[in-house]
């Protein structure tokens, strides 16, 4: 080839990348929709922003511009990252569709224990409490107690939409200000029903396989499964400390767990030269860890814990490089 040529080649390669890095200045495209560059945190609160616009458009006038965008927007979120890894992108479109915005303010309620089921909640931004329903031995009557708290991501109320018999089983309080994807009980019917309920099934026929929930009923086990939350782990990170007070109740979903206890050495006194400072550093730094087991997959620990009230006997540690625990908290044990 001759040398004009390679030089003319290049110089076009040359001006092709200018134009690129120039339009990559100003946005990258992902399938149909446009996003500016920024960083990690600002792109978030953008797509938030985003996602709260077109869930504020009447569902009924939606373009395919907009249900395509909020496909895009919502697909990190952890609900619908779930729901894309058991279905087609079909229901997750039909949900951009016909999903809209509500807002509920701190310390109010979304719905209360018994009221009638109507809707479908997914959490957009915001955190709130699940409380239910316990006697109190002294007074005889019900107080609300904290079951779990659900944050960005998490999704719930489908248990009341099964029949129009059933009610909330429990009261959904905000925390903070907090922001959701609503879908209507004949939409959520349609379109979720079956993939929500499968999956519903699949923690149910998981627990049932367990030691500890063989003699309870399926219908006793699904509302129990309302009250786990799944979370994630990486290797070498505490779950717990030994010591700390006994709150929930775990079972290994996936990878494996190591527990050690802090075991107390005395030092051989036997030098008589050693002074008792000496002796008395010594004995402060002979602490060593212990390990003691490795539990996996379906095992539950931190139960006699928490039935008895107990500090933490060991310390618990993720060992696989990553790892998943269903946590229900000792709250539920009163309903």
């Amino acid at each position: 080839m001759a040398v004009e040529a390679k030089i003319s080649i290049l110089s076009k390669m040359s001006t092709f990348a200018k134009q690129v890095n120039l339009a990559s200045r100003k946005s990258i495209r992902f399938s149909k929709v446009a996003i500016p560059i920024m960083d990690e945190v600002a792109y978030e609160e953008y797509r938030r922003k985003e996602i709260l616009k077109i869930l504020r458009t009447d569902p009924e006038s939606r373009n395919n511009s907009q249900i395509n965008a909020l496909v895009e927007y919502t697909q990190d979120i952890k609900f619908f990252k779930e729901l894309s890894a058991k279905s087609t992108q079909s229901a997750h479109v039909s949900c951009c569709h016909h999903m809209f915005y509500e807002f509920v303010p701190a310390f109010d309620f979304v719905f209360r224990y018994g009221d009638q089921g109507t809707k479908f909640y997914i959490i957009i931004q915001g955190r709130v409490s699940v409380q239910l329903p316990t006697l109190n031995d002294k007074t005889g009557s019900n107080e609300f107690v904290e079951a779990l708290q659900m944050g960005d991501g998490a999704a719930f109320g489908e248990l009341a939409l099964e029949d129009s018999n059933k009610t909330r089983a429990a009261s959904i309080k905000c925390i903070e200000d907090t922001h959701f994807a609503v879908i209507e009980k004949s939409d959520f019917k349609r379109i979720l029903f079956k993939l929500v309920m499968d999956k519903r099934m699949e923690l149910v026929n998981f627990l049932s396989g367990l030691p500890l929930f063989k003699s309870w009923t399926k219908g006793s086990l699904t509302k129990l499964t309302y009250f786990f939350k799944e979370k994630q782990y990486v290797r070498n990170q505490i779950i717990y400390r030994e010591g700390e007070n006994a709150d929930e109740v775990f079972v290994v979903n996936e990878g494996e767990f190591k527990f050690n206890k802090k075991i107390k050495i005395r030092p051989q006194s036997d030098l008589k030269n050693r002074s008792k400072q000496n002796n008395l550093v010594n004995k402060q730094n002979q602490v060593h860890l212990n390990d003691v087991c490795i539990l996996s997959r379906g095992e539950i620990f931190g139960e006699d814990e928490v039935m008895e009230d107990k500090i933490r006997n060991f310390t618990c540690v993720c060992h696989s490089i990553v790892g998943s625990l269903y946590v229900i908290s000792k709250a539920v044990r009163n309903i």
